[in-house]
């Protein structure tokens, strides 16, 4: 336990670099949270009591320079955030959350604010391989969250934060049983600003008339998977795909994503062989992309192009996180999940054209 707290510690230490830049708004909190888990299956009735409780150490900053203006598409707040909680259930137990966030900003005014919030990171729980536990089943897992902020200021240094959102636990279909750990989550935090708050229409009115291209390209992804098989617990098989997508931009921070997949799923073809050519799977997908600089977020949703196994759904959803490393080459991880059941996460390579 106490590893793993170290290693989540380290992951916040770089971002602390930026406090040594003048042009960066940056600022500390210190928040508590409740919550109630959502029931989405039978298999894990027995964590409907839960309401999990947790206290956080966080860590924002904002660019204000032009030149982030003109990347990020505005002046979205990153953060980095080291959370303890428990579940208040003896089967899902306490664990640890280490996550990465951007904040993009909805509303603001001198007194009262409000962005968005979209996260990713790791969440490491203390109860995994139970016969009675069906939410997860390895120690490690990944965390997603989304979710809403309102901000009051009550003075230059001083910022108190209510925040509402949902919250996702899940392995990825890595290893089974992995029903997943979804709750409602409503936190209050204080922030504290290091250096001064600056007003944010300050900025957006003297960077309005910047001017930015939009751009309209494909891209071409090559995936890979591991699923744990259902008929061999301890045994995994790889996923290999290949997705192309053309993406069209309509503002500074959005574009519309049309796209078609193609992936070999293995564990299929050992936990189904008597409908073995359903290990081909392809899908046609439409969806959203923010664009924050070089990081992109996008939702998806698909259809499959075939008949599905019974209990498979023909209809899914994709969640992505993409780092444009350069012009033509992207690194970026994703999710495939039917309703409220991941299906399986992927590292993917990219490249635009």
């Amino acid at each position: 336990m106490r590893l793993n707290t170290l290693k989540f510690i380290f992951i916040l230490l770089p971002f602390l670099a930026v406090c040594q830049n003048k042009e960066i708004e940056r600022s500390l909190s210190f928040g508590f949270s409740f919550g109630k888990v959502l029931i989405h299956s039978k298999s894990i009735e027995n964590i409907g009591t839960s309401n999990p409780k947790s206290i956080s150490l966080n860590y924002y900053w904002r660019k204000t320079d032009i030149e982030s203006y003109n990347k990020y598409s505005g002046l979205p707040a990153l953060s980095t955030s080291l959370q303890y909680i428990d579940f208040q259930n003896n089967i899902l137990q306490k664990g640890v959350i280490g996550s990465y966030s951007i904040h993009p900003s909805l509303l603001h005014s001198k007194i009262f604010e409000i962005d968005t919030r979209v996260g990713m990171g790791i969440a490491y729980l203390k109860n995994p391989y139970q016969s009675d536990n069906q939410a997860y089943s390895s120690p490690i897992s990944t965390f997603l969250a989304l979710g809403i902020n309102s901000k009051f200021n009550i003075s230059k240094k001083f910022q108190i934060c209510l925040t509402g959102g949902i919250n996702h636990i899940s392995n990825g279909g890595l290893k089974l049983p992995n029903k997943g750990i979804n709750w409602l989550e409503s936190q209050f935090q204080l922030n504290y600003f290091i250096s001064q708050k600056t007003d944010y229409k300050y900025f957006t009115n003297k960077y309005s008339n910047s001017k930015y291209n939009k751009t309209n390209f494909w891209k071409l992804y090559l995936f890979a998977s591991s699923k744990n098989l259902i008929t061999k617990p301890n045994q995994n098989k790889p996923i290999l795909g290949i997705h192309l997508q053309y993406s069209h931009q309509v503002g500074r921070s959005n574009s519309l994503l049309y796209g078609i997949e193609h992936f070999l799923d293995y564990a299929q073809l050992v936990d189904n062989p008597l409908t073995s050519n359903n290990f081909h799977k392809t899908g046609l997908l439409i969806g959203h992309e923010f664009l924050w600089g070089s990081i992109h977020f996008n939702q998806q949703i698909g259809i499959y192009l075939h008949a599905t196994p019974k209990g498979l759904s023909s209809w899914y959803h994709r969640w992505g996180l993409d780092y444009h490393c350069s012009n033509h080459i992207i690194l970026g991880v994703n999710l495939l999940a039917h309703g409220v059941v991941a299906y399986f996460p992927d590292l993917r390579i990219g490249f635009t054209f």
